[in-house]
């Protein structure tokens, strides 16, 4: 099994919030479009540093989301997480992780963000040629900020 769409979004700033932000956007995207959305990050830091990112993404607006493991993770269309996506949340990925996320391959559709730093960019490498192996071959979109 292979993803449907895998895009790659290669941001031209290296900074945490900017990718953070950028992720949040994309998400909010795809929730107001009617998905539920995984997003999955390394550590529990970086899911508690997203989890403020969105409450905090727009103003005028709230984007409904949860970290794993709590009670309202289950009702969210948004979650927030380190390990492999909930059946439930497949449809799309947003992926802020450094090596290809487990489950990825079940999804319907992956973002994959990429900061503007030799070591995000080397690990995007080969997650892009991964997907590659997979049979799918990947968007990507350079983002100015």
């Amino acid at each position: 099994m292979a993803p449907e769409r895998v895009d790659f979004y290669v941001l031209n700033q290296a900074d945490d919030a900017s990718r953070l932000g950028y992720a949040c956007m994309i998400a909010a995207k795809a929730w107001r479009q009617g998905h539920r959305v995984y997003m999955q990050v390394d550590t529990p830091g970086e899911a508690e540093a997203l989890d403020r990112m969105l409450w905090e993404y727009q103003a005028a607006s709230f984007i409904p989301h949860a970290r794993t493991g709590t009670p309202e993770a289950a009702l969210s269309p948004v979650l927030i997480g380190t390990e492999c996506a909930p059946e439930k949340w497949r449809g799309m990925l947003v992926s802020l992780t450094r090596a290809l996320p487990e489950g990825a391959a079940e999804c319907r559709r992956v973002a994959d963000l990429i900061a503007d730093s030799q070591d995000h960019r080397a690990a995007g490498r080969e997650r892009f040629r991964a997907y590659r192996a997979m049979g799918v071959e990947p968007g990507t979109h350079e983002i100015r900020l």
